[in-house]
């Protein structure tokens, strides 16, 4: 069965990457983008890219996970990894816990 090469092309819609979707690398972008408009309903000011987003950005469901944890309660911290730069996330997200539980203690009512 020979396998069909299949390009991921990102979707944005005010400089916010929300989607990613597979097409042959024969297909256009204004073909993807009139297809998503018309067949799929996406928003008409989408714009179809075959760069990779800026890895500082969060796609749409990215931010609607953060939304629905923050809704129920969650505190939910986010560092970009252009803030990280080199340092081990790891180390960091083990670091921000420590000091989490001391100003949470604080911030006690």
């Amino acid at each position: 069965m020979t396998q069909v090469k299949q390009v991921a092309y990102n979707v944005f819609l005010g400089g916010v990457c929300i989607d990613t979707v597979f097409y042959s690398p024969t297909v256009n972008t204004d073909e993807i983008r009139r297809s998503l408009i018309s067949h799929d309903g996406y928003d008409p000011g989408i714009v179809v890219s075959e760069e990779e987003p800026d890895p500082d950005y969060l796609t749409h469901s990215e931010r609607r996970v953060l939304s629905d944890l923050r809704n129920r309660g969650f505190a939910v911290i986010v560092w970009t990894p252009s803030e990280l730069g080199s340092a081990n996330r790891n180390r960091v997200e083990d670091r921000s816990i420590e000091l989490g539980h001391d100003v949470i203690e604080t911030l006690q009512d």
